[in-house]
Formats: structure tokens, C-alpha cells, sequence
């Protein structure tokens, strides 16, 4: 009767011997029992698998068996590349979002300035030095007159330095502009 009843009855076998058999780690063999691959469970933590059964259940899930990530054409392979897909376009919008959120942050700041702003800072500054390298000749004619040339170049040296540090600095006004506004300049936007 033990002969008939070992043809009878499924060939059961460990979890180490599914393992070996089907060339997967343990981890999978885990995910497929949650999947819903048949197996037995026995006391003491031990579990046993048909290996027809789950061989069925396998092909009809999808799985090849095959030890590395499915092949190519699989529906598991399918479905790996289409996660892939969506968490890679999820983490670009989300990236995307943060970028965003930092840029009005700082604009909201005060550490960021619109280009055209710039721009239209830095030409009335170049104007500004223009119109005072300028106005120089006029504005020290009187004051040297009748001196010597060393002292004319000093004088000079001295008020077109005068004019470049104020341009450095950003705190160049005109006659015409008196009011203490200071323009953005590049040199005051922060590099991210």
C-alpha cells in the first residue's frame, strides 16, 4: 500500500530543493507564495511545493524560471519595463516640481533677478561711465590748468579709478539721478 500510495500522491519537496529546481533565490520564491504559487505549509516553519504545480502556476503567471531579470517579449519583462517607465517619469516631474519650487523660492527671496532687469541695470551703468569719462575733461580743465603734467595724470588716474570702483560697486549716479536706487547687476545674483 506505501508503493501505491507514493504513485498516488504528489512528490513533495523542501524549499531548498524548489530553489535548486527552479534557479531562483529565495527572496522570489517568497514574492511567488504571495503571488499565489501553490505550496504546502508544514509546523516548524518548513514549507513543501509540488514542483508540477508550480510549474503550471509559473507559465501561467508568466515566469520563466530562469535565473537573472525576465527576458525580453515577457509579460514579466513587459511589466518591469512599463514600472520602469512610470517611477522614471514620476522622479522627472517630481524633480521638475522642486526645481520649480526652488526658482519662485528664490526669486521670493530676492536672490534671483529677471534677465531684462539685468540687462537694463548693467547698460545705465556702462552709460554712467561713459558719460562720466566724458565729463571729465570738462569737470578738471579750471582745476589743471597751469599744472604739471605728472599732476595731470595723477588727477586723471585718480578719477577714472573713482569712476571704475563705482561701477565695481554698483553705486554710480549721474547728475541727472540722484536717487540712491541700486540696480541689479550680475555680481548680485547668487550662482546656484
Amino acid at each position: 500500500m506505501g508503493a501505491e500510495a507514493a504513485k498516488i500522491a504528489p512528490k513533495l519537496v523542501t524549499r531548498e530543493v524548489a530553489l535548486r529546481e527552479l534557479g531562483v533565490t529565495y527572496q522570489t520564491l517568497w514574492r511567488y507564495q504571495k503571488e499565489g504559487c501553490p505550496h504546502v505549509p508544514m509546523a516548524g516553519n518548513q514549507t513543501f511545493y509540488d514542483m508540477d504545480k508550480v510549474r503550471a502556476w509559473m507559465v501561467a503567471n508568466g515566469y520563466s524560471g530562469k535565473v537573472g531579470r525576465p527576458e525580453k517579449g515577457s509579460p514579466e519583462a513587459e511589466l518591469d519595463e512599463t514600472k520602469r517607465k512610470l517611477l522614471e517619469a514620476r522622479l522627472k516631474k517630481e524633480e521638475a516640481l522642486a526645481a520649480k519650487h526652488n526658482h519662485q523660492l528664490a526669486v521670493a527671496q530676492g536672490r534671483v533677478f529677471a534677465k531684462d532687469e539685468i540687462i537694463e541695470g548693467q547698460l545705465k551703468r556702462i552709460a554712467t561711465v561713459k558719460a562720466g569719462l566724458l565729463a571729465l575733461p570738462g569737470k578738471l580743465a579750471q582745476r589743471l590748468a597751469h599744472r604739471e603734467a605728472l599732476d595731470i595724470q595723477r588727477e586723471l588716474h585718480e578719477e577714472v579709478l573713482a569712476l571704475l570702483d563705482s561701477f565695481s560697486k554698483g553705486t554710480l549716479t549721474t547728475d541727472k539721478d540722484t536717487t540712491d536706487k541700486e540696480t541689479p547687476c550680475a555680481s548680485t545674483t547668487p550662482s546656484s
